[in-house]
């Protein structure tokens, strides 16, 4: 009875340290609060359309909102999930005709809590051909818990034909910049990542105008957590490690 004992005790040590190594959360929690919404507006009428895919799991989602009178936005975004990395990415596509006072948008609200401490990087542009009117891009980092901002990138202007803008960078009407965009990221800590790209026409003038950008905001482990165990990771395999020598005594005996 001892040697089954044993043997039960190796059997389930070994069952303990393969559920501990597979089962580990991924790198965030993301709060069902998140969206990706696409917008256009006509006048003093706007038409959204919120995310139709979740920011919690890996998916591609493709978001298309328009009026039938040339106003459109179009965002296409890409999540993707692991125990090492979190990256979420899109590109949008705007466009305007018409004699009206009106626009398209998209605004991106992402609340995350990492599980572990992590590293952040974030990226982006926005490029609009305007015959006139207003363009804007401008996004942020929020540490909501002591509403500290880790970085905050605004850039617009009012009647500049072709702007270019790019995420941290000083282009387009009084520009403004703080923070980094890389950094570090504590575990059990809640923030957001939010921002809009938009354009709007000035009323009366028909441009066909367009626009379109990207975004890519990535969070990962800044080592490789297949090199260092968990610590309940060790304490599992030792306790199999104990039971493996203890059978091989037993049967030596």
């Amino acid at each position: 009875m001892p040697q089954s004992l044993t043997a039960k005790t190796v059997t389930i040590c070994t069952m303990l340290v393969m559920t501990a190594t597979i089962a580990q959360a991924d790198l965030v929690n993301v709060n069902n609060a998140s969206n990706v919404l696409a917008n256009i507006y006509e006048g003093s009428t706007a038409t959204y359309l919120d995310d139709s895919g979740p920011l919690d799991a890996s998916t591609s989602t493709t978001l298309n909102v328009s009026n039938g009178n040339g106003i459109q936005s179009t965002v296409n975004y890409n999540v993707l999930t692991s125990q090492t990395q979190y990256i979420f990415d899109f590109t949008t596509d705007h466009a305007r005709t018409g004699m009206v006072n009106d626009g398209a948008g998209t605004l991106v609200g992402l609340y995350f809590t990492p599980t572990v401490n992590v590293s952040y990087t974030a990226s982006g542009f926005y490029t609009a051909l305007l015959g006139s009117g207003y363009s804007s891009l401008s996004f942020s980092l929020t540490d909501t818990t002591d509403l500290s901002v880790l970085f905050q990138s605004t850039l617009g202007s009012n009647g500049l034909a072709s702007p270019y803008y790019t995420l941290g960078g000083m282009e387009g009407e009084l520009p403004s910049f703080e923070g980094s965009l890389t950094g570090n990221l504590i575990a059990g800590r809640e923030y957001i990542f939010q921002g809009y790209m938009s354009m709007q026409a000035v009323f009366g003038e028909d441009n066909g105008d367009t626009a379109n950008g990207a975004i890519r905001f990535v969070l990962s482990t800044p080592t490789d957590p297949e090199a260092v165990p968990e610590p309940a990771t060790f304490a599992l395999f030792g306790i199999g490690s104990i039971g493996l020598l203890l059978q091989r005594r037993r049967q030596r005996a």
